[in-house]
């Protein structure tokens, strides 16, 4: 087809597409003026490079849903079934490091470019292959950033005759930012005239540009380039699909600001989000701080879809309806666990070599709890969560030998269901005495009633007793109002009940005695001793259900 006529097919597509979309006339021209491309195939273009070529000029306010616009387009049948299976490849490099040569030995293409510099983006097709060459001087930037972003694989070539340039410096930090290493190839350029080792170039890369895990070819042009490099390319693309086999898609449908903290409410369209899931926003790690859904894991709706509300104060910024992949893989959790922390208490701390664990836990009475699953580990800090001693201490739980090290003989470790490595185990029997638990159950007594080492370190002045309430079904009571005011007898004040800066409820003043009544709210309360510590018992007269409860005393 005549390239003049075929630019014409492409410039009329795009005024379809436009039109369809509701683009104004005047913007239509803008894109026209703008658009200046060579592509060479025997096939018609079809709407999806339309959408890319969008992307390519960076024009943000035409294009404002690639994925809507792409749903479109399919749905209309207008995308040719076979295009899905081709590959884009973009060739990016620095100027006059044989890129449009490598392109013209891959293709069987003759180019010839003024003063031997690409100017334009041109678009070639073979064997169901895109190849993409793009300009390598700094003019188009812009243009190179755009295309990295829609591609499937990179190659960067790299000239041996004249190394590391500028633009080659620009482009490899590019890919670094963007977390693409795991679909560029490397391919060494003039190798017959070279000056530089390509040992010497890829140490240099390692160290340099932090871009590590890179494939690269050290050969020189062979005749079948292009089939050498799709090898190549395929077997990146087979390792990158592995990697997605565990990735799902949702959506961020609304933000909420809820305690002066900014969270993002997600809906997933499947499977579930959990606290060791990972997210992906335009290949970056977004570090989930702390995940709520109204004390669940997850929140279902009548039709089944999965809803999660997420911090990412400290994650990249994501707008309401962004989409994004979500990971569950284990491989993903293992490498990212370092960055999650589950509550504002408990802290996981996997081997990260970035963290001292001795400025971690110093200054701290230390509490180490070894609970693999995670309705028990949801239970315990229930249970704790009122104390004021997690005001000021922390809870380990899933422990690494690094952290272990830490224990000192002072310090409390429990251990819940075996769940503990028998070598860390080996290792902190050697330093200080381990308390086993079998069920949950003795484990919340012992921390409720026995355990007074937690407690060493509080300060509060005169009798200060810490409270903690729970229903004989096992369903805790917090702020209770029955439990505000004073308890009396005669007219004389046994103890006052209220609230301490860390919300908490605290008798102060308390004295020893049988029955007494509470002023404020229909209750009655028994209070009996037993050495250092006081019991008590409130029957609520509205539904007649003793309600227990234990009095620490220091």
């Amino acid at each position: 087809m005549n390239k003049k006529l075929f630019t014409i097919q492409i410039l009329n597509t795009i005024s379809t597409i436009s039109q369809e979309i509701g683009l104004e006339m005047n913007k239509i021209n803008q894109l026209i003026k703008y658009l200046k491309i060579n592509i060479i195939d025997k096939d018609k273009i079809y709407y999806l490079d339309t959408i890319k070529i969008f992307q390519y000029y960076k024009i943000n306010y035409i294009v404002s849903d690639i994925c809507t616009i792409k749903q479109q387009i399919e749905n209309r049948s207008l995308l040719n079934n076979n295009y899905n299976k081709k590959l884009s490849i973009g060739i990016i490099g620095h100027v006059n490091h044989g890129k449009t040569t490598m392109i013209s030995e891959m293709t069987g293409a003759k180019i010839l470019e003024a003063h031997d510099i690409t100017q334009n983006i041109s678009i070639y097709e073979k064997e169901n292959i895109y190849i993409i060459d793009t300009p390598g001087h700094e003019i188009f930037n812009h243009i190179r950033e755009h295309i990295l972003s829609v591609i499937d694989f990179i190659v960067l070539t790299i000239s041996l005759h004249d190394g590391i340039e500028f633009e080659t410096e620009k482009i490899l930090n590019l890919i670094h930012k963007r977390n693409l290493h795991n679909k560029t190839l490397v391919v060494f350029t003039k190798y017959d005239i070279k000056k530089y080792e390509v040992k010497d170039i890829v140490k240099q890369i390692e160290c340099e540009y932090n871009f590590k895990g890179f494939s690269y070819i050290t050969k020189s042009f062979q005749e079948n380039k292009l089939k050498e490099i799709i090898n190549i390319v395929t077997e990146i693309q087979q390792l990158y699909e592995e990697k997605d086999l565990h990735k799902h898609d949702g959506i961020i449908i609304n933000k909420e600001n809820i305690n002066g903290t900014e969270y993002c409410l997600i809906k997933l369209n499947k499977n579930s989000i959990n606290k060791k899931t990972t997210l992906l926003f335009d290949n970056k790690i977004a570090k989930i701080n702390k995940i709520l859904s109204l004390n669940k894991k997850q929140i279902t709706n009548i039709e089944g879809q999965v809803f999660c509300y997420v911090n990412l104060s400290i994650s990249i910024p994501i707008q309401q309806n962004s989409t994004f992949l979500c990971s569950s893989c284990d491989k993903e959790i293992d490498k990212y666990n370092k960055y999650i922390t589950y509550t504002n208490y408990i802290v996981n701390i996997n081997e990260n070599k970035n963290i001292d664990t001795n400025k971690v836990v110093e200054n701290y009475n230390k509490v180490f709890f070894f609970v693999k699953d995670e309705i028990t580990q949801e239970i315990i800090y229930n249970t704790l969560k009122n104390y004021t001693i997690f005001n000021r201490s922390k809870v380990f739980y899933n422990i690494n030998m690094s952290l272990a090290m830490c224990v000192s003989k002072n310090d409390e470790v429990i251990v819940f269901n075996k769940t503990l490595d028998t070598n860390i185990y080996n290792t902190l029997k050697k330093i200080t005495t381990i308390t086993v638990f079998d069920k949950i159950y003795d484990l919340i007594d012992y921390l409720e009633i026995n355990n007074k080492k937690i407690l060493d370190n509080i300060k509060i002045k005169n009798l200060a007793v810490i409270i903690k309430i729970f229903e004989i079904k096992g369903t805790y009571i917090y702020g209770c109002n029955i439990l505000r005011g004073q308890f009396e007898m005669n007219s004389k004040v046994l103890a006052t009940v209220q609230k301490d800066e860390f919300d908490n409820f605290v008798i102060q003043n308390a004295i020893t005695t049988s029955i007494v009544s509470i002023k404020k709210g229909k209750s009655f309360v028994k209070i009996t001793k037993k050495n250092d510590q006081i019991g008590f018992i409130f029957y609520n007269l509205a539904n007649k259900l003793p309600l227990n409860g234990y009095i620490f005393t220091m």
